[in-house]
């Protein structure tokens, strides 16, 4: 029987460089999180895995960015003025939209996104490096000096006085031996990719589904399954029925659900949130691969079926899609304080809330889970304390995005793309302020912090 294992040489690993603050992810929370912590003058860098800059606002192919408003209030600071940032006039100019659901969200163009956050990063004078994944973490007893990354030119190291892990799948802390909790993989959210029909009829298309897209409407359909806020049609599931009679849609289980976004920013374009898998470990290679071709094959499925079917699409093709499967959920760490559903259903301010947060829970799980409350009421939100943030028993540390400490449950709902930033925005002037204090984030002053808050202009209590 082959060994299970290898035995690799020693080897000592060159560093790449040392800095003040290094942000491992280059999302959304990463993203806000090298931005407030450059601006408050500390050496700042930041590493990401793939090619280009903004996560989901990248990978999710212009899905609005969501929850930049909670409440009715925008977050303000460096996060507002970063969306700001994607609305600014010109032919690629975000469109600023609101529902009853998602609150206020931004249209932006994800490539436009893609330059003007590098550029943005560069100018703030933040060292960049992509094409760079973690594959280590440099640890000295319970304190956290930095990573090792796998790069095109090898293996090296980036020490660091304060990292902050916006990876979404927590790498970095867990390399560096944070403690943390994983659904198993019945239970986790599911993950999909999205893709873009482009050369579509939009007059035909909108007027089979009765549907109004000007300003980006979003429309959720469903094949053969009820759910509580989609718009159902008689016919819509007619002729579902008659595609599976004809052997059609063969690769597209029973109850997946197809959203769809009529491109606010491309008259004959729509963005299909619609493929969706489940069952899966999201952190394994083979699982991972299995399912990219799992929905790979639906997307041509419905694609084939709107082009026979649907009004419409009859000469559309894809045009686009995502690069990589958009994971929902993977590890949480284990922080100071784990967010709860009570927290959430009960509208929970705390004396260290930094981020407002309004989103529904979002129910995307693969065996039938439901979590009630879908919406919170109009006006209302629930904190994230910092201490969310803040892992338990690790120094020099912060984490900020999808991977922070909460339930599964909570996680539904705090991850999306506005409540990142915010998140990542408070961490990067945490950093700042815990190295200028020569303290350890855990102990920064939350009135202190509360304070530099509100002076970089985020609105943590409304």
């Amino acid at each position: 029987m082959p060994p299970k294992y290898i035995r690799e040489p020693a080897r000592e690993t060159p560093l790449l460089f040392d800095t003040d603050v290094l942000i491992a992810g280059g999302g959304p929370a990463g993203i806000l999180a090298a931005i407030s912590a450059s601006k408050n003058g500390v050496r700042t860098a930041l590493i990401e895995e793939n090619s280009f800059l903004g996560g989901m606002a990248a990978i999710g192919l212009g899905m609005p960015i969501n929850n930049t408003a909670p409440g009715g209030i925008e977050h303000g600071g460096l996060t507002s003025d970063f969306v700001r940032l994607l609305c600014q006039p010109g032919p690629d100019e975000a469109l600023v939209n609101e529902t009853r659901i998602w609150g206020k969200h931004i249209w932006h163009d994800p490539e436009l996104l893609k330059t003007k956050a590098l550029q943005f990063l560069m100018e703030c004078g933040v060292k960049v490096i992509l094409n760079a994944r973690v594959v280590g973490g440099i640890v000295e007893g319970n304190i956290a000096r930095g990573i090792i990354l796998e790069a095109k030119g090898g293996r090296k190291a980036i020490l660091s006085k304060v990292l902050i892990d916006c990876t979404g799948d927590a790498d970095a802390s867990a390399y560096l031996g944070v403690e943390f909790e994983m659904s198993s993989k019945k239970k986790l959210q599911s993950a999909n990719i999205n893709f873009v029909l482009a050369d579509v009829d939009r007059q035909k298309s909108d007027c089979f589904f009765g549907a109004d897209y000007e300003g980006g409407a979003a429309w959720e359909m469903d094949i053969l399954s009820s759910h509580d806020f989609v718009f159902k049609q008689t016919e819509w599931e007619n002729l579902i029925r008659k595609a599976r009679s004809c052997g059609m849609l063969a690769d597209v289980p029973e109850g997946v659900r197809i959203w769809w976004y009529g491109h606010a920013l491309r008259p004959r374009t729509v963005i299909f949130n619609a493929v969706r898998v489940g069952g899966y470990n999201w952190l394994d290679t083979e699982d991972l691969t299995t399912a990219l071709f799992l929905v790979r094959k639906q997307m041509h499925n419905i694609v084939d079926f709107l082009r026979r079917f649907v009004p419409g699409f009859e000469n559309s093709y894809i045009q686009q899609s995502s690069p990589r499967l958009g994971v929902r959920e993977t590890r949480r760490i284990i922080g100071e304080y784990v967010l709860n559903y009570k927290d959430v259903t009960n509208f929970r301010k705390f004396p260290d809330g930094v981020v407002r947060c309004d989103n529904p829970f979002d129910n995307v799980f693969p065996g039938g889970e439901r979590i009630p409350l879908r919406t919170l009421p109009v006006g209302e939100w629930f904190h994230i304390p910092y201490c969310s943030l803040v892992p338990k028993n690790t120094e020099g540390l912060l984490v900020a995005g999808r991977c922070i400490s909460t339930t599964h449950e909570v996680q539904t709902a705090i991850r999306g793309m506005g409540t990142c930033m915010a998140m990542g925005e408070v961490t990067g002037l945490a950093a700042s302020l815990a190295i200028k204090m020569e303290i350890s984030p855990r102990m920064v002053p939350v009135e202190h912090l509360m304070d530099q808050l509100k002076k970089q202009g985020m609105t943590p209590n409304g």
